[in-house]
C-alpha cells in the first residue's frame, strides 16, 4: 500500500512509500530518510499525526494515508497574539 511522510519545514519534504500491511506511523518515518535529514530528532518525542490528527507512533497505517511531522512551537499562539 502506499502512503506519504510530509514534514512542512524548509526546505519542505514529501516522499511517497510503498509499505507492508503492518506498517506503523514511526516505522514510515523511519523509511523516510527524514530521521537522517534531522539527526537532531529524536523519533519518540516527534508530534505525528494523520491527515491532520494527531496520532502515536505506533498507529497502524491504512493505504493513502498521509503521515505528518509537526513542527514544534516556537511560541504559544495565543501570546503571539497578544504581542502583535
Amino acid at each position: 500500500m502506499e502512503v506519504s511522510v510530509i514534514y512542512a519545514g524548509f526546505p519542505p519534504y514529501e516522499v511517497y512509500l510503498d509499505v507492508s500491511e503492518q506498517a506503523t506511523v514511526a516505522w514510515a518515518i523511519r523509511q523516510s530518510d527524514l530521521l537522517k535529514q534531522h539527526p537532531q530528532w529524536v523519533l519518540s518525542a516527534l508530534s505525528v499525526g494523520i491527515w491532520g490528527v494527531k496520532v502515536a507512533l505506533d498507529t497502524p497505517l491504512t493505504p493513502g494515508d498521509r503521515v505528518e511531522v509537526y513542527q514544534p512551537l516556537v511560541i504559544d499562539p495565543k501570546e503571539a497574539r497578544r504581542r502583535r
